[in-house]
């Protein structure tokens, strides 16, 4: 027979079995939630740090490339003057600042560097019809079958193979990419297998408005 001291033990031990079996996996899926909530903080990806360093030869004009979404004060103890090229007016400005997705020209004081480091960029930009100044946001030597050109309302295509061509490729974006060599104080038109440098500015003389997607 059994006790009545034991039927109580009993139902007791049967309640904390049904509660364990009933609500446990809801406790221990708050607890996990929780917990993920919790260290959300630990795995949170990092930023995208841009950092480019660009050589300039002292008392030469050195084309610049600013890809970045924030405008970079002047150094003036490295810089002289800057001209930033206008890709909607087709003309140079004298500028203050090296203002965010712009080419320039600049003098520099002494040969030095220009350092732009941000972790904000423009991914892409809008390049009308003819002269305009682009670059890359890599920080290292960038072909031009690793940037991607869109014209409105088509597939994208590289920029490589988006060169106009009077017999092979009639329907193309662009005739010509020139780079800027400031020892010549002369514009060196670039091969097909040329790579933009990283902070170089370069012209492209486009036919048609397309986006140039940098990276």
């Amino acid at each position: 027979m059994i006790k009545k001291r034991d039927k109580i033990v009993f139902y007791a031990v049967i309640g904390i079995i049904l509660v364990a079996i009933f609500i446990g996996p809801e406790l221990t899926g708050r607890q996990v939630q929780s917990a993920v909530n919790d260290n959300e903080q630990y795995y949170t990806p990092m930023p995208i740090i841009i950092h480019i360093t660009i050589p300039l030869i002292q008392n030469k004009y050195n084309a610049i490339f600013n890809p970045l979404i924030s405008d970079n004060s002047i150094d003036n103890n490295i810089i002289d003057k800057a001209f930033r090229w206008d890709n909607s007016e087709k003309k140079y400005a004298l500028d203050n600042s090296i203002r965010k997705l712009n080419g320039y020209l600049v003098k520099a004081k002494s040969t030095s560097t220009l350092t732009i480091r941000r972790d904000n960029f423009i991914t892409q930009i809008d390049v009308p019809i003819g002269f305009s100044m682009i670059g890359t946001i890599k920080e290292t030597s960038t072909g031009l079958d690793e940037l991607t050109a869109t014209e409105s309302g088509k597939q994208p295509v590289s920029l490589a193979s988006a060169k106009y061509h009077s017999a092979s490729n009639p329907n193309g974006l662009y005739t010509k990419i020139y780079r800027y060599d400031p020892n010549t104080d002369k514009y060196i038109i670039l091969a097909d297998t040329d790579k933009l440098e990283p902070g170089i500015g370069y012209f492209i003389y486009a036919i048609k408005p397309f986006t140039l997607k940098l990276a």
